[in-house]
């Protein structure tokens, strides 16, 4: 009868990136000069947007590391062709569902990622084409 509510929650942590769905969607979106897009995040995520470069390009070996005992994975902290980073999802401030809206003033292709390193090496990413 239907299929299975979203439980975001679940008590087997195993399979909960499964459950919460650590992905991008769509993978590519395009606008005009001077639109915006809002990025819609639900769960323990960081967006980083980057200007003209390639996931390749980016050097997962430059990180920012957990406090020292913490059980929380390290994010990506390469600030090259970087254009916007956003709040710290290890800070008790940051909310885990939130929408975070970036303006686009130039044409080009730019790359989302999600900084946390094991979502990033997992491809969570995708691309904003911006033209005219």
């Amino acid at each position: 009868m239907g299929t299975a509510p979203l439980d975001r929650h679940p008590s087997d942590f195993a399979i909960s990136p499964a459950v919460v769905g650590h992905h991008v969607s769509p993978l590519n979106t395009t606008i005009a000069v001077n639109g915006s897009v809002a990025f819609m995040i639900g769960g323990f995520h960081q967006l980083g947007i980057y200007e003209g470069i390639e996931p390749g390009d980016i050097d997962g070996s430059l990180l920012i590391l957990p406090p020292p005992g913490a059980m929380l994975p390290p994010l990506v902290n390469d600030p090259a062709n970087r254009i916007y980073r956003g709040p710290d999802p290890r800070s008790p401030t940051t909310p885990f569902d939130r929408v975070e809206v970036f303006h686009f003033h130039r044409p080009g292709t730019y790359l989302a990622i999600c900084l946390v390193l094991p979502h990033f090496t997992d491809g969570m990413y995708g691309w904003i084409k911006v033209h005219r």
